[in-house]
């Protein structure tokens, strides 16, 4: 095993990769969530879901790291935003609007903090932040059901991205 710096910095290496892997498969679960959820039902189907927020839980923490202050503050409003979502289906609380909307925000601060910095995944920012746009679209009746796909699509688009980029 190594020690002193090196071994600091390669232990860190791998455990950001598993960051970022869990960002890309938490993207790809989300993505697909819609065939997901018409294939399996019952247990499988909440043991799918719970696994893909902890994969994004896992994911925002990954893309925290590597930001600024702002994309720092948008991974813990989206950490909160799923905890909120897994909280309510734990306990039968109404939290899943608000988890979903705090981790839309969370996710356009991440965002907005990839295009203050100029980084490579110019195209995840775009995807974070009409995530959130396509969002609140979906609170208009008119608009509800295909702008909340929409934003999803988005959202697990963007994630797959930044965990690539983050690769």
């Amino acid at each position: 095993m190594r020690s002193g710096f090196w071994g600091h910095m390669a232990r860190r290496h791998r455990g950001f990769h598993i960051l970022a892997l869990a960002a890309i498969a938490g993207g790809l679960l989300r993505l697909i969530e819609p065939l997901t959820e018409r294939a399996i039902h019952g247990a499988a189907l909440q043991t799918s879901y719970v696994l893909t927020d902890i994969l994004l839980i896992l994911g925002f923490i990954g893309f925290g790291m590597a930001t600024a202050r702002l994309g720092k503050t948008g991974a813990a409003i989206g950490v909160i935003g799923l905890a909120m979502i897994r909280i309510g289906a734990a306990t039968g609380m109404a939290l899943y609007q608000p988890g979903a909307a705090l981790a839309l925000l969370g996710a356009a601060f991440l965002g907005a903090d990839i295009l203050q910095r100029r980084a490579k995944s110019k195209l995840a920012a775009v995807l974070f932040i009409a995530a959130l746009v396509l969002g609140l679209a979906a609170l208009l009746p008119q608009t509800a059901m295909p702008a909340a796909l929409a934003a999803g699509i988005a959202f697990a688009l963007g994630f797959i991205l930044e965990g690539i980029v983050l690769l």
